[in-house]
Protein backbone atom coordinates (compact mmCIF):
# COMPACT_ATOMS: atom_id res chain seq x y z
CA UNK A 1 0.00 0.00 0.00
CA UNK A 2 2.65 2.66 0.87
CA UNK A 3 4.72 1.99 -2.26
CA UNK A 4 1.70 2.12 -4.60
CA UNK A 5 0.30 5.29 -3.08
CA UNK A 6 3.65 7.10 -2.90
CA UNK A 7 4.46 6.32 -6.51
CA UNK A 8 1.17 7.91 -7.55
CA UNK A 9 1.78 10.79 -5.15
CA UNK A 10 5.16 11.44 -6.71
CA UNK A 11 3.93 11.24 -10.29
CA UNK A 12 0.59 13.02 -10.02
CA UNK A 13 0.53 15.26 -6.98
CA UNK A 14 3.99 16.62 -6.26
CA UNK A 15 6.43 16.26 -9.11
CA UNK A 16 4.69 18.78 -11.34
CA UNK A 17 4.16 21.39 -8.64
CA UNK A 18 6.66 24.22 -8.59
CA UNK A 19 6.32 24.85 -4.89
CA UNK A 20 4.75 21.82 -3.16
CA UNK A 21 4.60 23.21 0.36
CA UNK A 22 2.34 22.27 3.28
CA UNK A 23 0.25 19.62 1.54
CA UNK A 24 -1.58 17.17 3.76
CA UNK A 25 -2.97 13.73 2.83
CA UNK A 26 -5.09 11.46 5.00
CA UNK A 27 -5.00 7.85 3.82
CA UNK A 28 -6.80 4.80 5.13
CA UNK A 29 -4.12 2.15 5.59
CA UNK A 30 -3.48 -1.08 7.45
CA UNK A 31 0.29 -0.79 6.92
CA UNK A 32 2.63 -0.09 9.82
CA UNK A 33 4.05 3.41 10.17
CA UNK A 34 7.59 2.08 9.72
CA UNK A 35 6.60 0.76 6.26
CA UNK A 36 5.55 4.26 5.23
CA UNK A 37 8.74 5.76 6.67
CA UNK A 38 11.01 3.42 4.72
CA UNK A 39 9.20 4.18 1.45
CA UNK A 40 9.38 7.94 2.05
CA UNK A 41 13.17 8.13 2.26
CA UNK A 42 13.76 7.98 -1.50
CA UNK A 43 10.91 10.27 -2.49
CA UNK A 44 12.03 12.78 0.15
CA UNK A 45 15.48 12.89 -1.41
CA UNK A 46 14.11 13.21 -4.97
CA UNK A 47 11.80 16.10 -4.13
CA UNK A 48 13.99 17.91 -1.63
CA UNK A 49 11.16 17.79 0.88
CA UNK A 50 10.44 16.85 4.45
CA UNK A 51 7.58 14.45 5.23
CA UNK A 52 5.96 13.96 8.61
CA UNK A 53 3.74 11.02 9.49
CA UNK A 54 1.06 10.38 12.07
CA UNK A 55 -1.03 7.25 12.49
CA UNK A 56 -4.38 6.89 14.25
CA UNK A 57 -7.38 4.57 14.05
CA UNK A 58 -6.36 2.95 10.79
CA UNK A 59 -5.48 6.19 9.00
CA UNK A 60 -2.13 7.70 8.10
CA UNK A 61 -1.74 11.48 7.97
CA UNK A 62 1.05 12.55 5.62
CA UNK A 63 2.20 16.18 5.65
CA UNK A 64 4.81 17.75 3.37
CA UNK A 65 7.04 20.80 3.38
CA UNK A 66 9.95 21.98 1.26
CA UNK A 67 13.28 21.84 3.06
CA UNK A 68 13.64 25.58 2.50
CA UNK A 69 10.57 26.00 4.74
CA UNK A 70 11.79 23.74 7.52
CA UNK A 71 13.53 24.53 10.80
CA UNK A 72 16.36 22.14 11.46
CA UNK A 73 17.45 21.43 15.01
CA UNK A 74 20.71 23.25 14.25
CA UNK A 75 18.86 26.38 13.07
CA UNK A 76 17.17 26.80 16.43
CA UNK A 77 20.38 26.07 18.34
CA UNK A 78 22.24 28.73 16.40
CA UNK A 79 19.49 31.31 16.90
CA UNK A 80 19.09 31.02 20.68
CA UNK A 81 22.25 29.49 22.16
CA UNK A 82 24.15 32.78 22.33
CA UNK A 83 21.32 34.67 24.02
CA UNK A 84 21.82 35.59 27.67
CA UNK A 85 18.13 35.92 28.43
CA UNK A 86 15.34 33.39 28.06
CA UNK A 87 14.50 33.66 24.37
CA UNK A 88 12.36 31.74 21.89
CA UNK A 89 12.53 31.71 18.11
CA UNK A 90 9.24 32.24 16.30
CA UNK A 91 10.17 32.44 12.62
CA UNK A 92 11.00 35.00 9.95
CA UNK A 93 9.50 38.39 9.21
CA UNK A 94 8.52 39.51 5.72
CA UNK A 95 12.00 41.11 5.46
CA UNK A 96 13.67 37.76 6.15
CA UNK A 97 14.80 38.70 9.66
CA UNK A 98 14.61 36.17 12.47
CA UNK A 99 11.95 36.98 15.03
CA UNK A 100 13.21 36.14 18.51
CA UNK A 101 11.19 36.94 21.62
CA UNK A 102 12.68 37.62 25.05
CA UNK A 103 10.35 36.00 27.58
CA UNK A 104 11.86 37.83 30.53
CA UNK A 105 10.68 41.14 29.10
CA UNK A 106 7.55 39.81 27.35
CA UNK A 107 5.56 38.02 29.99
CA UNK A 108 2.14 36.53 29.28
CA UNK A 109 0.82 35.34 25.90
CA UNK A 110 -2.45 34.52 24.19
CA UNK A 111 -2.05 32.17 21.20
CA UNK A 112 -4.99 31.26 18.94
CA UNK A 113 -5.44 29.31 15.73
CA UNK A 114 -7.79 26.83 14.10
CA UNK A 115 -7.00 23.16 13.49
CA UNK A 116 -4.47 22.84 10.68
CA UNK A 117 -3.27 26.43 11.03
CA UNK A 118 0.16 25.53 12.39
CA UNK A 119 -0.46 26.05 16.10
CA UNK A 120 1.12 22.76 17.21
CA UNK A 121 4.20 23.37 15.08
CA UNK A 122 4.58 26.88 16.53
CA UNK A 123 4.47 25.50 20.08
CA UNK A 124 7.03 22.83 19.14
CA UNK A 125 9.38 25.48 17.71
CA UNK A 126 9.04 27.62 20.84
CA UNK A 127 9.59 24.70 23.21
CA UNK A 128 12.56 23.43 21.23
CA UNK A 129 14.05 26.93 21.53
CA UNK A 130 13.88 26.57 25.29
CA UNK A 131 15.25 23.03 25.38
CA UNK A 132 18.10 23.59 22.93
CA UNK A 133 19.20 26.75 24.74
CA UNK A 134 19.79 24.55 27.79
CA UNK A 135 18.78 27.18 30.32
CA UNK A 136 18.96 25.61 33.76
CA UNK A 137 16.84 28.33 35.34
CA UNK A 138 13.55 27.33 33.72
CA UNK A 139 10.78 25.01 34.92
CA UNK A 140 7.86 24.14 32.64
CA UNK A 141 4.31 23.37 33.72
CA UNK A 142 2.41 21.79 30.83
CA UNK A 143 -1.39 21.50 30.99
CA UNK A 144 -2.73 19.33 28.19
CA UNK A 145 -6.42 18.42 28.49
CA UNK A 146 -6.34 17.16 24.87
CA UNK A 147 -3.73 14.62 26.05
CA UNK A 148 -1.79 14.84 22.79
CA UNK A 149 -0.18 18.19 22.01
CA UNK A 150 2.33 18.48 24.85
CA UNK A 151 2.74 14.91 26.06
CA UNK A 152 6.00 14.42 24.15
CA UNK A 153 7.79 16.86 26.46
CA UNK A 154 7.02 15.15 29.76
CA UNK A 155 10.23 13.11 29.30
CA UNK A 156 12.44 16.09 30.13
CA UNK A 157 13.67 17.07 33.55
CA UNK A 158 12.30 20.33 34.93
CA UNK A 159 8.97 19.55 33.23
CA UNK A 160 5.74 18.75 35.00
CA UNK A 161 2.98 17.49 32.71
CA UNK A 162 -0.66 16.82 33.54
CA UNK A 163 -3.76 16.13 31.47
CA UNK A 164 -6.47 15.01 33.91
CA UNK A 165 -8.69 17.68 35.45
CA UNK A 166 -7.92 16.87 39.09
CA UNK A 167 -4.17 16.68 38.45
CA UNK A 168 -4.14 19.90 36.43
CA UNK A 169 -5.96 21.70 39.23
CA UNK A 170 -3.53 20.34 41.84
CA UNK A 171 -0.58 21.38 39.70
CA UNK A 172 -1.90 24.93 39.37
CA UNK A 173 -2.41 25.08 43.15
CA UNK A 174 1.31 24.35 43.55
CA UNK A 175 2.10 27.17 41.11
CA UNK A 176 0.04 29.59 43.19
CA UNK A 177 1.82 28.46 46.34
CA UNK A 178 5.20 29.04 44.69
CA UNK A 179 4.11 32.48 43.54
CA UNK A 180 3.00 33.45 47.05
CA UNK A 181 6.21 32.09 48.59
CA UNK A 182 8.32 34.13 46.22
CA UNK A 183 6.30 37.31 46.64
CA UNK A 184 6.56 37.02 50.42
CA UNK A 185 10.32 36.51 50.12
CA UNK A 186 10.70 39.58 47.90
CA UNK A 187 8.64 41.70 50.31
CA UNK A 188 10.76 40.56 53.25
CA UNK A 189 14.04 41.40 51.48
CA UNK A 190 12.83 44.61 49.87
CA UNK A 191 12.78 43.50 46.22
CA UNK A 192 10.04 44.31 43.72
CA UNK A 193 10.55 41.40 41.32
CA UNK A 194 12.60 38.33 40.40
CA UNK A 195 15.04 40.33 38.30
CA UNK A 196 16.02 42.58 41.23
CA UNK A 197 16.25 39.56 43.53
CA UNK A 198 18.52 37.59 41.15
CA UNK A 199 20.78 40.63 40.64
CA UNK A 200 21.55 40.82 44.35
CA UNK A 201 21.19 37.33 45.80
CA UNK A 202 23.44 34.29 45.34
CA UNK A 203 20.55 31.81 45.60
CA UNK A 204 19.04 32.54 42.20
CA UNK A 205 15.42 31.76 41.38
CA UNK A 206 14.40 30.26 38.05
CA UNK A 207 11.56 31.19 35.74
CA UNK A 208 8.32 29.20 35.73
CA UNK A 209 6.66 28.74 32.31
CA UNK A 210 3.01 27.70 32.23
CA UNK A 211 1.51 26.43 28.95
CA UNK A 212 -2.22 25.71 28.82
CA UNK A 213 -3.37 23.83 25.70
CA UNK A 214 -6.49 24.01 25.20
CA UNK A 215 -8.01 26.71 27.42
CA UNK A 216 -11.54 26.25 26.06
CA UNK A 217 -11.61 22.94 27.97
CA UNK A 218 -11.95 24.83 31.25
CA UNK A 219 -15.16 26.45 32.37
CA UNK A 220 -14.48 30.12 33.06
CA UNK A 221 -16.09 29.70 36.49
CA UNK A 222 -13.94 26.68 37.35
CA UNK A 223 -11.29 26.70 40.07
CA UNK A 224 -8.64 26.22 37.39
CA UNK A 225 -9.70 29.31 35.42
CA UNK A 226 -9.88 31.43 38.59
CA UNK A 227 -6.41 30.35 39.71
CA UNK A 228 -4.97 30.98 36.26
CA UNK A 229 -6.45 34.48 36.28
CA UNK A 230 -4.74 35.17 39.60
CA UNK A 231 -1.42 33.94 38.25
CA UNK A 232 -1.81 36.15 35.19
CA UNK A 233 -2.51 39.13 37.44
CA UNK A 234 0.19 38.55 40.04
CA UNK A 235 2.73 36.09 38.65
CA UNK A 236 4.90 38.30 36.44
CA UNK A 237 7.06 39.78 39.22
CA UNK A 238 7.67 36.34 40.76
CA UNK A 239 8.96 34.85 37.50
CA UNK A 240 5.90 33.21 35.96
CA UNK A 241 5.43 33.38 32.20
CA UNK A 242 2.10 32.08 30.93
CA UNK A 243 0.92 30.92 27.49
CA UNK A 244 -2.82 30.45 27.04
CA UNK A 245 -3.63 28.57 23.83
CA UNK A 246 -7.00 28.05 22.18
CA UNK A 247 -8.67 27.08 18.92
CA UNK A 248 -11.74 29.07 19.88
CA UNK A 249 -10.93 32.75 20.46
CA UNK A 250 -14.18 34.35 21.53
CA UNK A 251 -15.15 36.67 24.36
CA UNK A 252 -16.91 33.73 25.99
CA UNK A 253 -13.69 31.69 26.07
CA UNK A 254 -11.22 34.57 26.55
CA UNK A 255 -13.06 37.35 28.43
CA UNK A 256 -11.51 40.80 28.58
CA UNK A 257 -10.75 40.40 32.27
CA UNK A 258 -8.38 37.58 31.31
CA UNK A 259 -7.11 39.05 28.04
CA UNK A 260 -5.95 42.34 29.55
CA UNK A 261 -3.26 40.45 31.45
CA UNK A 262 -1.89 38.91 28.23
CA UNK A 263 -0.47 41.89 26.33
CA UNK A 264 1.42 39.69 23.88
CA UNK A 265 -0.67 37.95 21.23
CA UNK A 266 -0.08 35.45 18.45
CA UNK A 267 -2.86 34.87 15.94
CA UNK A 268 -2.60 32.07 13.40
CA UNK A 269 -5.40 31.52 10.85
CA UNK A 270 -8.72 31.64 12.71
CA UNK A 271 -12.34 31.16 11.72
CA UNK A 272 -13.18 34.76 10.81
CA UNK A 273 -12.47 38.43 11.40
CA UNK A 274 -14.40 38.42 14.66
CA UNK A 275 -12.12 35.76 16.12
CA UNK A 276 -9.08 37.65 14.86
CA UNK A 277 -10.28 40.83 16.53
CA UNK A 278 -10.67 39.02 19.86
CA UNK A 279 -6.99 38.07 19.69
CA UNK A 280 -5.44 41.17 18.12
CA UNK A 281 -7.90 43.93 19.07
CA UNK A 282 -8.06 45.15 15.46
CA UNK A 283 -10.24 44.15 12.52
CA UNK A 284 -8.13 44.53 9.41
CA UNK A 285 -5.21 42.21 10.11
CA UNK A 286 -5.39 38.42 9.74
CA UNK A 287 -3.13 35.47 9.07
CA UNK A 288 -4.55 33.48 6.16
CA UNK A 289 -2.04 30.69 5.45
CA UNK A 290 -0.97 27.74 7.63
CA UNK A 291 2.23 28.60 9.46
CA UNK A 292 1.66 32.34 9.15
CA UNK A 293 1.13 34.37 12.31
CA UNK A 294 0.31 37.92 13.23
CA UNK A 295 2.35 38.88 16.27
CA UNK A 296 1.19 41.66 18.59
CA UNK A 297 4.11 42.72 20.74
CA UNK A 298 5.07 46.11 22.22
CA UNK A 299 1.88 47.53 20.63
CA UNK A 300 3.22 46.68 17.19
CA UNK A 301 1.91 44.13 14.69
CA UNK A 302 4.24 41.90 12.67
CA UNK A 303 3.61 39.15 10.14
CA UNK A 304 5.87 36.17 10.83
CA UNK A 305 6.31 32.91 8.92
CA UNK A 306 6.96 29.89 11.13
CA UNK A 307 8.85 27.13 9.25
CA UNK A 308 7.93 23.54 9.98
CA UNK A 309 10.08 21.89 12.65
CA UNK A 310 12.02 19.09 10.99
CA UNK A 311 12.12 16.76 13.99
CA UNK A 312 11.69 17.49 17.68
CA UNK A 313 12.97 13.97 18.37
CA UNK A 314 16.50 15.23 17.69
CA UNK A 315 16.64 17.03 21.01
CA UNK A 316 16.16 13.81 23.01
CA UNK A 317 19.15 13.18 25.24
CA UNK A 318 20.93 16.37 24.32
CA UNK A 319 22.99 17.43 27.31
CA UNK A 320 21.77 21.01 26.98
CA UNK A 321 18.15 20.04 27.46
CA UNK A 322 16.73 21.36 30.69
Amino acid sequence: MPEKFLNRLFEEELKEKENPVNIKFIIKSSSMLKDWESQLKEISHQLGMIFTLKSKDGYVELSTAKKDNVYRFEDIQQAVNDKDDLCVLLGYTEDGEQKIINLIKNTHWLIAGTTGGGKSNLIDVMLCSIFTAGKDNVFLHLFDPKKVGLKYYERYKNVRYSCEDNLMEAQLVSCLQEMNTRNNLFAKLGYTDIEKYNENESNKLGYQLIIVEEFAHFDKKSAFAKMLKKLLEQGRSSGFRIFVITQYPSIDIIPNTLKTNMPNRICLPVADGTASKVVLDIVDMRATKPGEIVLKNDREYTFVKVPMLESKEKIVGDERCI
